[in-house]
């Protein structure tokens, strides 16, 4: 994911600068690239591209391309991004929820596990049975590596279940090593 986010700015600043010496990009042609971003409303990608090219530059300084403490994407100001979007209330969470009853079983433990433990949707995912002992469920976050033990009798009083109660809703007729998992039956016809 990291190197896509970086490819995109990079092509953008190759399509923009690319019949130009990588030392002839003056901080006013970095800035126009990033008010081109500004204008289309895409405040969070002017913000990336600006930091992929003061990271470009740095690399170049180190290679030798350019001279050094020439960067001119760091000499342009940080454009400003406003997060737009809002957290879910608890009784939009509840709306959501209920139509999820017309949906397999997964669906609603997959959320009953991420908004009691507070885990990624890949963490939640990853939930094994064997990963519970000693009254905790344990786990190793993906993205960050970071260890966990998280009480089953962690509790979301709104909706008055713990995370044990969570767990043995998640034990059904399927055998799996998962707590979210599903069951596809098919069937033969002769």
């Amino acid at each position: 994911n990291t190197l896509k986010q970086k490819s995109a700015p990079l092509k953008a600043f190759a399509a923009t600068f690319g019949t130009k010496n990588i030392d002839e990009v003056s901080v006013r042609d970095v800035a126009t690239l990033l008010d081109e971003y500004k204008e289309r409303g895409q405040n969070r990608m002017a913000q990336i591209v600006r930091m992929v090219l003061i990271d470009l530059y740095k690399e170049a300084q180190h290679a030798g391309e350019v001279p050094a403490g020439f960067n001119p994407a760091e000499a342009t100001r940080m454009p400003k991004n406003r997060v737009q979007r809002e957290r879910l209330t608890l009784a939009e969470w509840q709306e959501i929820f209920s139509v999820a009853a017309d949906m397999p079983r997964y669906v609603q433990n997959s959320m009953l596990l991420a908004l009691i433990t507070g885990q990624r949707l890949g963490d939640v995912a990853n939930m094994q049975f064997k990963d519970i002992w000693d009254g905790m469920l344990h786990i190793v976050q993906s993205k960050t590596g970071a260890k966990l033990a998280i009480p089953l009798k962690l509790r979301c009083n709104d909706l008055n279940l713990s995370l044990e109660d969570v767990v043995n809703r998640c034990r059904d007729r399927v055998l799996s090593k998962y707590l979210v998992h599903h069951f596809h039956g098919t069937s033969q016809c002769v």
